[in-house]
């Protein structure tokens, strides 16, 4: 037994031998990523809402359909927190030697863009697809607005959180770790955005891998999120648009 502690004890203390003070950062950055996405997973639910604020007065007086819109909101300001303000803290705290260590430069990137509307271009044929079949149908669209109105403002609370998406898994997060393993950065992003991914439809799912790359690729490509950017938030605005018209939401809006 007491062999048996110690062989235990020693496999633990081989794990740890890698950790110095000269690769300290990249440890840190690795074990950070898993623990904001868990925390992003955990903490933005509906169900994290309904607990923090269910007892209050305004959200008991709230109907299903406008719980869903205040949800939206707390999950977009979750994903500004675990995917913006939390690695900026903890990543300037271990800097690292890139000029583009955030991805957040503007210029030298017109030709990018192009890419990003020959991408979304792409994605509009299948996406109007995806969206009249059952499984897509079964999960959005997530809010039903009453009014166009409703829409435009619900919108505008979902589509900003694609800007800490894209600054943390094709920003911080990417560059970081291309600087630690050149040329395989942008597969081990892959592997956590997936992870975010985990309560979409199987179908969604399995596109972020790919979607991961191709982001990946042309932020590395830019040194920029915004190219990347303009393809996530049209494709998202895109999907609801799509699952607005296939499932009749938007017919009944246009005829009020």
């Amino acid at each position: 037994m007491k062999n048996t502690v110690k062989t235990f004890i020693h496999i633990l203390i081989d794990g740890l031998k890698p950790f110095n003070k000269k690769n300290i950062s990249t440890h840190i950055t690795l074990i950070s990523i898993p623990v904001l996405v868990l925390l992003f997973l955990n903490f933005s639910v509906s169900g994290m809402f309904r607990a923090f604020f269910g007892n209050t007065q305004f959200v008991q007086g709230l109907n299903p359909n406008q719980f869903t819109f205040w949800a939206q909101a707390y999950m977009s300001a979750c994903t500004f927190f675990f995917f913006m303000i939390v690695p900026i803290i903890v990543f300037k705290l271990l800097p690292i030697k890139m000029d583009y260590a955030y991805g957040m430069r503007i210029t030298g990137i017109r030709r990018h863009f192009v890419v990003s509307i020959l991408i979304v271009a792409f994605m509009v044929p299948i996406l109007w697809i995806s969206f009249a079949t059952s499984g897509f149908n079964n999960f959005y669209p997530m809010y039903k607005p009453l009014t166009l109105k409703d829409w435009f403002f619900y919108e505008c609370i979902y589509l900003p959180l694609f800007l800490p998406t894209e600054f943390f898994f094709r920003g911080v997060v990417l560059y970081r770790l291309e600087s630690f393993f050149p040329g395989r950065g942008v597969w081990v992003a892959i592997i956590a955005y997936a992870i975010g991914h985990l309560f979409k439809p199987l179908p969604e799912a399995m596109a972020s891998i790919i979607a991961g790359y191709v982001l990946g690729m042309l932020s590395l490509h830019s040194r920029s999120i915004w190219p990347g950017f303009i393809v996530h938030v049209s494709i998202a605005f895109l999907a609801d648009l799509f699952a607005m018209i296939h499932s009749g939401y938007m017919q009944r809006l246009l005829s009020i």
